[in-house]
């Protein structure tokens, strides 16, 4: 083989490997949503994509039994994502308290850099039983398009997991 031959064999394989997206150099994997959007998902967490199926739930990705990010997708008119986030925001406080038997109170929010608009709220949950766990709810708007992240983990894990989902919530492009 020329070396010619053994360069241009050699260009191939990494443009291959270059164009594959599922993984990128520091082992994070990325998913790929036919809606129009991508993801990074933190490594070695467990990835469950609904795509196929055109459901409100597009992905389930978890670390354990007790760490998770549950990506939605819906629409949304531009003009009414501030109104649409607070809806949700009610609704998203009211369901895991009416879910989880016991109280969910907004901690924190911030307008995040993603998308069009997008916001992350951050909520402390005390269920019923006594366990306390972080919950965060993050909303992403490209034009009619609505990327809704739900994460959650036990309190005590907060740190990591807020940052897991950050992270996460902040790798979201557009096609």
């Amino acid at each position: 083989m020329t070396s010619c031959t053994r360069f241009a064999s050699m260009l191939l394989l990494l443009l291959a490997a270059a164009c594959s997206g599922s993984e990128e150099d520091d082992g994070t994997e990325v998913i790929t949503d036919p809606e129009g959007y991508t993801v990074a998902v933190p490594s070695g967490w467990n990835v469950s994509e609904n795509f196929q199926n055109e459901t409100f739930i597009r992905a389930d990705i978890t670390n354990g039994e007790n760490m998770g990010i549950q990506i939605r997708l819906t629409e949304v008119s531009p003009n009414s994502f501030t109104s649409t986030a607070e809806a949700m925001i009610t609704d998203y406080i009211n369901d895991m308290s009416a879910h989880w038997g016991g109280e969910c109170r907004e901690t924190a929010r911030e307008v995040i850099t993603a998308g069009d608009e997008a916001l992350t709220v951050r909520f402390q949950s005390q269920w019923e039983d006594g366990q306390q766990w972080y919950l965060q709810l993050s909303l992403v708007r490209k034009g009619s398009m609505l990327v809704i992240f739900q994460c959650g983990c036990r309190w005590e894990d907060r740190q990591e997991g807020q940052e897991a989902f950050d992270t996460a919530v902040e790798s979201i492009s557009f096609q």
